[in-house]
C-alpha cells in the first residue's frame, strides 16, 4: 500500500486509464528524444506558461539531474564564485553537492550549520565547496552578504516535503537580497510544483526565483 502516492507525484493513482493511454500513444513516436521532438515543444510551452517568471526550459531524465543543469547556469553567470549556499536538510536529488547537508545530516549550531557529505564516497572538495544555512534563520540572510562574492547561487525548497508550512516572509526577503547582491536564486519544486499550487509555491506567494526545478509530476509520477 502506498499511502504518500509515490511521495506526492501519483496524485491519479495508480493505473490511472487517461495517463496509461497517453502514455502508450506518445510511446508509439517518442521513445528517443535526445534529438529533440514536438512533444518537447508542446510541453515547454506549458511550463513557461505555468510559472509567472519563466522564459525557457531545459530537459533532463530526472530531478537530480535538472538540479546539476540548474547550478552550472548559476556557475556560468558568476563565473568567480566557487560555492552553492543551500539549507541544511534540504533535498535535491543524489549529486555529490546536492546531498551534503541532505535529509537528517546535520552539523554544528542553529545559526552556523557546518557542512556534512551526504555519504561516503563524496570529495572533500565539493563539501568545502558548499554553504550550509538553516533554512528562514534569521542569520542565513547575513551569510549570505558577507559571503556575495563566492556564492554562485542560493538552492532551497520553497517548502519542505515533509511540511505544510510556507515561509512567505524569509522567501520574499530572500528574493530582495539575491537580486541585490546578483545572485541567481533556485527553487527546487520538483516536491511542490504542481501539487501545493498549479505554478508551485512561487506562485501561490508571489516569489519568483531565477530558475526553478521540476520533476515526478510533470510525467505522471
Amino acid at each position: 500500500l502506498d499511502l504518500s502516492c509515490g511521495y506526492g507525484p501519483n496524485i491519479l493513482g495508480y493505473g490511472n486509464a487517461i495517463a496509461v493511454e497517453a502514455m502508450q500513444e506518445a510511446a508509439k513516436t517518442s521513445n528517443v528524444n535526445a534529438l529533440g521532438h514536438p512533444l518537447e515543444v508542446e510541453l515547454a510551452e506549458k511550463l513557461v506558461d505555468a510559472f509567472p517568471g519563466a522564459e525557457l526550459a531545459i530537459f533532463s531524465n530526472s530531478g537530480t539531474e535538472a538540479v546539476i543543469h540548474a547550478l552550472r547556469l548559476c556557475r556560468t553567470y558568476r563565473p568567480k564564485a566557487r560555492t552553492v549556499l543551500k539549507c541544511e536538510g534540504h533535498y535535491h536529488g543524489f549529486s555529490d553537492q546536492a546531498m551534503v547537508s541532505s535529509w537528517f545530516r546535520v552539523k554544528g549550531e542553529a545559526a552556523n550549520p557546518e557542512p556534512v557529505a551526504g555519504c561516503q564516497g563524496t570529495p572533500q572538495a565539493v563539501v568545502k565547496n558548499t554553504r550550509v544555512v538553516r533554512f528562514s534563520h534569521p542569520h542565513a540572510r547575513e551569510v549570505l552578504r558577507q559571503n556575495a562574492d563566492d556564492i554562485a547561487c542560493v538552492l532551497l525548497e520553497p517548502m519542505q516535503a515533509g511540511s505544510d508550512e510556507i515561509k512567505t516572509a524569509f522567501l520574499k526577503d530572500l528574493r530582495a537580497l539575491c537580486t541585490e547582491l546578483d545572485i541567481p536564486l533556485v527553487f527546487d519544486e520538483v516536491v511542490t510544483g504542481f501539487r501545493v499550487e498549479y505554478g508551485g509555491v512561487q506562485t501561490r506567494i508571489g516569489v519568483e526565483p531565477d530558475h526553478t526545478v521540476l520533476g515526478k509530476i510533470i510525467g505522471g509520477g
